[in-house]
């Protein structure tokens, strides 16, 4: 499983959520380049202008993990990406972060409350 952050923000926002489906896949945390941990100097402004270019990031993480089928996910804006994604490899399932889960007692907001 593929997770994707939203803009303005970085992989630290699936530490909740990312370690109950390690127990059943191999997961993996990227941070889009230009935030979080990313290396900020390979950012170009033209790659970056839309979707695809990190789309087209997600498509060569997931090909030198093996390029095995992948589901993937992403909140927000993020979301587009897996969904983007999806289009061109069909083997691949996008699986988008819902805005508004059903409110449990872990819940607050769209992330996992902590312990």
């Amino acid at each position: 499983m593929l997770f994707v952050h939203g803009f303005g923000c970085d992989q630290n926002m699936w530490r909740l959520l990312a370690p109950h489906f390690a127990t059943r896949y191999r997961v993996i945390l990227l941070d889009l380049v230009g935030m979080g941990g990313s290396q900020l100097s390979a950012y170009d402004r033209r790659k970056y202008a839309t979707l695809h270019g990190h789309a087209r990031d997600m498509c060569e993480v997931l090909r030198e993990d093996g390029g095995e089928p992948a589901i993937s996910g992403g909140r927000v804006h993020a979301a587009a990406h897996p969904e983007r994604h999806a289009l061109h490899h069909r083997e691949r399932r996008p699986l988008p972060a819902p805005e508004r889960p059903v409110r449990e007692r872990r819940c607050h907001g769209s992330f996992l409350a902590a312990p």
